[in-house]
């Protein structure tokens, strides 16, 4: 006879025996233990009690069995009288044995009961974690391949820029195989990503520049009554960093947020402040004082700190570049102050362009500043 046995607490499913009829229930509690090793190693076959998983003289259906246990009042008439060790198998499962249904539930040790289900938790667990890490090598791969698909698709002469690039800062590496920007000195660089060549007088960059036609009269009236404020409770505008930052965030802000006030948010236009960048194919990181972008179009904004402005050149070009590469885009802006000179770049696959302009030291006048803020305004509108 084949009878179907149910394990309390072990959280698993029914599993039979075969048995013949003249066997003893002691019999079959050895033949649950060998069937049940796993389970029941350290247990001793008769340590464990078996009861007919019978109610109403009806063998419990094998869907039936958890939530039967699970009522106090079943659970008691279930258990209430064990199987003795020595009756035949023929005496207690004499009539008709069923289908889908479990004829003996088993009982450990409480011990070994406590055993299991600590056993089970941490089967359990370990499955649990396996199945997190395949999901976290899987993530890994994926990852890898993309990557490896985007730099399969970067133009070829931009890699083999960068990979000069790439040389050329190798020696100011950090242990992660990235160079930093700020420890890059703008002598260091490739010519391809210099400006030595002086200022744009020609081409898309120089007209878009020089056509701006500047911020609409509501947007610089409140930009003036801003930089009005911090005129008078800061005074100079170039006292110290920290300051020429309140004055140029101050463009920056109003600039941004005239993309709203014009109902061109599509594209939303944000702007971060120490925006951290880092490459993969260009081996460099770091960090710019301010981040514009509108969409995949990225304006990469460095403070001349003590008017170096070769120091925050090498760093806007090298922002610009890693940008290049996140984005997947040949066009990639650039601005290099301190409030009062301001650097306009572009960079291209053939190299990097500049155009200059400035706000007069200690005078902020409508024309200088609408001026800037225009320029910076057609570049996130072109």
């Amino acid at each position: 006879m084949k009878l179907f046995c149910w394990m309390i607490g072990a959280g698993s499913d029914a599993f039979s025996v075969s048995m013949a009829p003249d066997d003893t229930i002691d019999d079959l509690k050895d033949a649950i233990c060998v069937k049940q090793s796993d389970d029941l190693a350290n247990v001793q076959a008769n340590k464990i009690k078996l009861f007919p998983a019978r109610i109403n003289d009806e063998w419990v259906g094998a869907d039936k069995v958890e939530t039967l246990l699970e009522n106090p009042t079943l659970a008691r008439e279930l258990l209430a009288k064990p199987l003795l060790s020595t009756k035949r198998l023929r005496k207690v499962f004499h009539d008709d044995l069923g289908e889908d249904v479990v004829h003996v539930l088993v009982k450990m040790p409480e011990n070994e009961k406590n055993k299991l289900i600590l056993a089970t938790i941490q089967k359990q667990r370990v499955v649990h974690e396996m199945q997190r890490k395949i999901e976290e090598e899987q993530q890994k791969a994926d990852v890898a391949f993309q990557e490896a698909e985007r730099i399969a698709n970067i133009p070829a002469k931009r890699k083999r820029d960068w990979t000069i690039l790439n040389n050329a800062i190798a020696s100011k590496q950090g242990k992660d195989g990235n160079t930093a920007f700020s420890a890059v000195e703008y002598e260091s660089l490739p010519k391809r990503f210099r400006i030595d060549d002086g200022e744009v007088t020609q081409g898309p960059f120089h007209k878009l520049m020089t056509e701006a036609n500047g911020i609409d009269d509501n947007s610089l009236d409140e930009l003036m009554k801003t930089l009005e404020v911090k005129s008078w409770a800061y005074n100079d505008p170039t006292t110290n960093e920290a300051t020429r930052v309140q004055f140029m965030s101050a463009i920056f802000e109003h600039v941004v947020h005239m993309f709203k006030k014009a109902g061109k948010d599509s594209e939303r236009v944000r702007l971060s402040i120490q925006s951290k960048l880092a490459g993969s194919f260009v081996k460099a990181n770091g960090v710019v004082d301010f981040l514009i972008s509108r969409g995949k179009k990225t304006v990469c904004v460095v403070e001349a700190k003590d008017w170096n402005f070769k120091k925050g050149s090498a760093q806007s070009v090298l922002g610009m570049e890693v940008a290049a590469e996140i984005n997947n885009e040949e066009h990639v802006y650039g601005v290099v102050t301190n409030y009062v000179e301001w650097r306009f770049l572009k960079r291209t696959d053939d190299g990097i362009e500049r155009f200059s302009d400035g706000i007069p030291e200690n005078v902020s006048t409508r024309d200088d500043v609408n001026r800037i803020a225009g320029r910076l305004h057609a570049i996130l509108d072109d």
